[in-house]
């Protein structure tokens, strides 16, 4: 995800595909750039990239995906209809859409049927807009503005740090989620770290906060048949990628001690040497925030039923940093059209935890939060 491309004649499609998407409940995101990855290292090779990708979170199921092309020229329907297909079975998304500015997509409508992709014109955009009522004039998100701020922001981090920049805007959306968490994590105390500006270093914070809570609620979602007690196991199983990878993480580290044991031994130290040796082995894949992340999993779970709206609630603050740079985001008004009231409170509480859990693991400031 990038929001780059200020000059792209087709970004007024894009925003408004964002903005219509994010009222019905979708976190959405721009310009997601798919790369060649060989041996776990990025390639000059990109293979495409997506308009708009869009993630809709659900209880008691995975999160399921959609990806846009809004394209405004004089492409060939047929042409961008099969490539948009074919991306649409290699990101593994549920949905499709076509969008186009003017033309008529009457020729292109079996071609549609067939490859499962829904297509829109402007004049179709419209009117689901008129029924939904949703205002793109009125945006307050998805406008020009906010979106030339935010591109200002990843390209001072893409001066500073170009490896980070890569991950978030690309890797990351490919990525298992137990590697999103901890790569997440590294990111915001890297970005503590580099010489930004202020306003560019506290949006970062937050909009890395909101990538945090996807792969935080997947968690949850394994976890949500979990006994309470037992779920302090199962989160060290998940958050290794598995049981086969925690079982080679067991096989490592045994390896790695049955050494030290023998190199202390061949140099004949004490045997409470060997001892400490080896325990301390154990610190090698021990998080020093993991407590507080147990703590805060255990929270998401409690209250799953409010956690979908958990990216979105950061999304919020990220965005109205973006909208004055100067300003500290407000809970008090992070608010998303489809959160019930009823469930504001609960809604507000789990997102002030996270942003409790980020500020104690190093990333957030105190004076960075206003909860």
């Amino acid at each position: 995800m990038s929001f780059d491309g200020l000059n792209d004649k087709d970004l007024p499609l894009k925003l408004r595909m964002m903005n219509l998407l994010w009222n019905l409940g979708w976190l959405v995101r721009p310009n997601v750039k798919l790369y060649q990855y060989r041996e776990g290292r990025r390639t000059n090779v990109q293979f495409t990239d997506i308009d708009v990708l869009a993630i809709k979170i659900l209880p008691l199921q995975n999160p399921i995906t959609a990806i846009c092309s809004a394209k405004s020229g004089h492409e060939s329907d047929s042409s961008q209809i099969f490539w948009l297909a074919g991306v649409k079975s290699y990101f593994g998304a549920s949905f499709a859409y076509y969008l186009r500015s003017k033309a008529s997509l009457l020729k292109a409508k079996p071609l549609c049927e067939k490859l499962d992709v829904i297509a829109l014109n402007g004049e179709q955009l419209s009117i689901i807009e008129k029924r939904f009522l949703i205002t793109p004039r009125t945006s307050q998100f998805f406008n020009f503005e906010t979106y030339k701020q935010i591109n200002q922001y990843f390209l001072e981090l893409k001066g500073k740090r170009r490896s980070l920049y890569n991950y978030i805007t690309e890797r990351y959306w490919i990525d298992r989620s137990n590697n999103q968490l901890l790569r997440t994590i590294t990111a915001i105390r890297d970005v503590k770290t580099l010489d930004l500006s202020s306003s560019c270093r506290i949006y970062m914070k937050y909009y890395l906060t909101s990538l945090l809570a996807l792969p935080l609620f997947q968690l949850a979602h394994l976890l949500i048949r979990i006994p309470t007690n037992m779920i302090r196991t199962e989160f060290d199983t998940a958050l290794m990628g598995g049981e086969l990878a925690q079982l080679e993480k067991e096989k490592i580290l045994g390896a790695c001690k049955s050494f030290i044991r023998e190199l202390i031994k061949e140099a004949k130290l004490p045997s409470e040497v060997i001892g400490n040796g080896a325990s301390s082995l154990d610190q090698l894949f021990k998080l020093d925030y993991s407590a507080d992340l147990l703590d805060l999993l255990i929270r998401i779970v409690d209250q799953y039923n409010v956690s979908i709206y958990l990216p979105r609630m950061i999304d919020v603050l990220s965005y109205q940093i973006a909208k004055k740079p100067v300003s500290i985001p407000n809970i008090q008004y992070a608010t998303v059209p489809d959160l019930p009231k009823n469930q504001w409170a609960y809604a507000a509480k789990l997102t002030k935890d996270l942003l409790i859990f980020v500020q104690r693991m190093g990333g957030l400031e105190k004076s960075e939060m206003n909860i």
